[in-house]
């Protein structure tokens, strides 16, 4: 996948977790967990798109790739917690 169109996917995911998570704050539709995968999404095409070779970016694709999968896990808490109820 091309770097341009890892980009527009990453924007379009985080746009779409904000959108969800906007709904949620408004009390409109809440679908557990949508806003935190779509945010998740985000995150990792963006860490797998970033260049690693530098010593100076290094450290930022960690906190970002990090920050990824730490959405994944609110997620699966925010599911979990939903269908426990």
């Amino acid at each position: 996948m091309k770097l341009e169109t890892k980009r527009r996917l990453s924007m379009l995911l985080l746009a779409v977790a904000v959108i969800f998570w906007l709904l949620r704050q408004l009390a409109v539709v809440y679908i557990p967990g949508v806003s935190a995968l779509a945010l998740a999404g985000a995150m990792l095409l963006l860490a797998s798109g970033m260049d690693r070779s530098r010593s100076s970016q290094k450290a930022a694709v960690t906190l970002i790739f990090a920050f990824g999968l730490l959405n994944i896990l609110f997620a699966i808490i925010e599911l979990y917690g939903y269908f426990r109820a």
